[in-house]
């Protein structure tokens, strides 16, 4: 494996990596990005409640969170299918970059609970994530508005 496939296939996927993690931390916290949302919702639907904002802003968090690990899938595939030497069956090479992208996923959940213990409640939850405990309180969400 020459320097340029090392460039072209897995400098992608450790990028996606850096930008997962700037994304976990308070940059992108749920507290930051209602601030582009929660006027969206208001200009879409003035009568909108803070509770069906919470849920919105939930489901909005939810779905990036989903599309960053499926892109994060796509560029480890890419990397190891096509950046490596190795000879395996596809179904391998896509298990592994799921279970890798999977771990990732819990890393960054794990890092967000421990970036934002300070000033959210107590909820152990790792399939819903750390941020749900920010989006889910609709007494935040009329302080934010």
């Amino acid at each position: 494996m020459g320097v340029r496939n090392l460039l072209k296939y897995w400098l992608p996927a450790l990028i996606w990596l850096g930008v997962i993690f700037l994304g976990s931390s308070d940059l992108m916290s749920a507290e930051h990005t209602s601030r582009f949302l929660i006027p969206l919702l208001r200009w879409l639907k003035p009568e909108i409640t803070a509770d069906a904002i919470a849920k919105v802003q939930f489901f909005v968090r939810k779905l990036a969170h989903l599309t960053e690990y499926a892109i994060l899938a796509t560029l480890l595939w890419r990397a190891v299918y096509r950046g490596t030497n190795l000879k395996t069956k596809m179904s391998i090479v896509f298990v592994t970059a799921s279970v890798v992208s999977i771990l990732v996923a819990a890393s960054d959940e794990f890092h967000q609970s421990r970036a934002s213990a300070a000033d959210q409640p107590s909820i152990a939850n790792p399939l819903i994530g750390p941020d749900w405990a920010r989006t889910s309180d609709p007494a935040l969400i009329k302080r934010m508005l």
